[in-house]
């Protein structure tokens, strides 16, 4: 939801199905949430119950948007938005306007490619062949879509096949690809700050919600200790609603906060059992930015590499 807290909207989950927009200076407003993958195509969207309705998806069409907007729905992107709340209304510059009946699609933006990124993930943990029915079943994909991935990653010279199976001569090559390509896991992002010690934050938070997948600095801190960490990124298949642990809602990063990202587009983040998988601790830690965390995210890399 970056494009509503630049916006200075402050936000708060109610809930695995509710969330709670409030714009500078007005007024709160309470919202059914539905996330998908993918939205309807226009000619199947329908209105919703009473109530006010929010439907987010990573990447909603202008004619999608003028179709849910006309049905009743405020709705959200990674690329645009238009809330209608009791006292206000939100209508984001990148928006279709409501009149507009154009089918002008948008910019793609790097929407994950789920089952690419779960065969490197797989390829680069394993230093040994790995067949292709075990590379589709992990990726939960077909064979055929796990070839075509497989052949893009030949052709760049990352994987090759023997007779065992599929294998990279070079994890660590495989692995730079990954950080340099990987657009991120998509998904909804809400800051939340706990008085508690951040790695006692996160065993509170993994350990009520078993499903979440711990990463950011408080991962590194399993794998390869560098420092005190002073933030972590927790991966969710829902809203969480961190208040009932103690949790309040933040404005942004700060020392000692956590991020929780939910419903992550590229899913392959949420195989991982508790801990993210070094590749994505490794992301992680680019992304929260310092010269301290890309030495600890070449230790993670490391590790990764030796097992």
């Amino acid at each position: 939801m970056d494009i509503l807290v630049r916006a200075g909207f402050t936000i708060a989950t109610d809930g695995d199905d509710h969330v709670v927009l409030t714009p500078a200076g007005k007024s709160s407003q309470a919202f059914n949430l539905v996330v998908r993958k993918q939205p309807p195509r226009p000619a199947k969207v329908t209105s919703p119950s009473s109530g006010y309705w929010l439907f987010y998806a990573p990447e909603i069409s202008a004619a999608t948007g003028v179709a849910l907007t006309e049905a009743g729905w405020s709705w959200l992107s990674e690329q645009g938005c238009d809330l209608r709340a009791r006292h206000w209304r939100h209508h984001s510059p990148d928006a279709p306007p409501v009149s507009s009946a154009s089918t002008t699609r948008p910019v793609r933006r790097g929407r994950p490619a789920t089952v690419t990124w779960s065969v490197v993930r797989s390829l680069v943990m394993s230093s040994q062949p790995v067949r292709q029915v075990e590379l589709a079943a992990r990726a939960d994909a077909t064979q055929g879509r796990v070839s075509q991935v497989l052949s893009t990653l030949v052709d760049r010279g990352l994987v090759r096949r023997d007779t065992s199976g599929w294998v990279s001569d070079d994890r660590a090559q495989l692995a730079a690809w990954f950080i340099d390509s990987y657009p991120g896991p998509g998904g909804i992002e809400s800051w939340w700050f706990h008085l508690d010690p951040l790695m006692t934050q996160t065993s509170l938070v993994v350990d009520t919600y078993r499903s979440s997948v711990l990463s950011g600095d408080a991962a590194a801190d399993t794998i390869a200790p560098w420092r005190s960490p002073t933030h972590a990124v927790v991966y969710s298949p829902a809203l969480l609603d961190l208040r009932s642990l103690g949790f309040v809602p933040a404005d942004g990063v700060a020392d000692g906060s956590l991020l929780v990202v939910a419903a992550p587009s590229d899913t392959s983040v949420l195989r991982a059992k508790r801990v993210a998988d070094p590749l994505q601790i490794a992301y992680d830690l680019h992304r929260l930015g310092g010269a301290d965390r890309a030495e600890a995210a070449d230790r993670v890399i490391k590790f990764a590499l030796q097992q």
